[in-house]
């Protein structure tokens, strides 16, 4: 899996709703405005673009790939991390493709 942060300038309702619709079972709110959300793979684009971000849609907020981590912070919030870090499954099995 692929970590990403997601990180609002403060409080945003419509960015949030927007979390939890399109990353249901993949999100983690650290705070109000500040996300971590997973995908088996992707890329920043992407995580913009689902989130209705592209050209200040929803306001502003900056994605950030997490390619390594440090900290103190809830213990929840760590085991949320290691559950995402499992290797993802391989692309045969995330995306099918057809002939038609």
């Amino acid at each position: 899996m692929t970590i990403f942060a997601v990180i609002a300038p403060q409080p945003n309702e419509a960015l949030a709703s927007a979390i939890k619709e399109r990353f249901p079972n993949s999100y983690y709110e650290i705070a109000p405005g500040q996300y971590l959300v997973s995908l088996p793979r992707g890329t920043v684009k992407q995580v913009l673009d689902a989130l209705g971000l592209t050209q200040g849609g929803l306001g502003r907020a900056l994605i950030l790939r997490v390619s390594s981590y440090n900290g103190w912070h809830a213990k929840d919030m760590w085991e949320w991390i290691a559950a995402q870090s499992t290797p993802p499954p391989p692309a045969s099995d995330l995306f099918t493709e057809t002939d038609e």
